[in-house]
């Protein structure tokens, strides 16, 4: 097979890159969405599996990492991995700023 022929066939590399970059962001606000779910369930006094904001956190995470994979699909490793630096900017930033707001 000929490299053009290869790529005529593989899907963009671009939309492997956005998938990346929006997996990313999932991944990273899924650790924010759990902690804040958790709070909540001790300020109630309940269980934290009965919280919605923690399943959210756990269900976008289950989705980011979905991206992940078709975005190693669809990209070459050497891009994809270090956009996955994208969710932990995420992580760190925001945390503060959703706590300002509570």
């Amino acid at each position: 097979m000929m490299t053009s022929e290869i790529r005529e066939t593989s899907p963009p590399i671009a939309a492997g890159v956005w998938i990346a970059v929006i997996s990313s962001f999932i991944n990273g606000s899924t650790f924010v969405l759990q902690k804040k779910g958790i709070l909540r369930s001790r300020k109630r006094g309940g269980s934290y599996l009965k919280d919605g904001v923690w399943w959210s956190g756990t269900l976008s995470m289950i989705v980011g990492q979905i991206g992940n994979f078709l975005a190693y699909n669809a990209a070459p490793t050497v891009v994809v991995t270090p956009l996955g630096a994208l969710g932990c900017c995420l992580g760190l930033f925001w945390p503060p700023i959703s706590s300002r707001n509570s």
